[in-house]
């Protein structure tokens, strides 16, 4: 599945990083990347419990991709 990249990284920030669903990471990532992000995402997670991102900004075009988080958690 093509996914374009505004779609990719909101989906990343809603459903992966703040629904806590990693097996999205599958279907959004290449094989080499998912394992990687997979493991940097669960040890965040381990450090701030609560980690929650907004994602402030997305600027787009085509396959270019600009993207500004706010990012909040406790350690």
């Amino acid at each position: 599945m093509t996914v374009d990249a505004e779609t990719l990284v909101r989906r990343l920030v809603d459903d992966a990083m703040n629904g806590r669903d990693l097996d999205v990471l599958d279907e959004l990532c290449s094989p080499r990347l998912a394992p990687e992000l997979r493991r940097a995402f669960e040890q965040f997670r381990e450090a701030f419990p609560d980690w929650h991102q907004d994602l402030v900004e997305v600027i787009a075009n085509g396959d270019a991709i600009a993207a500004r988080y706010r990012c909040t958690g406790t350690h």
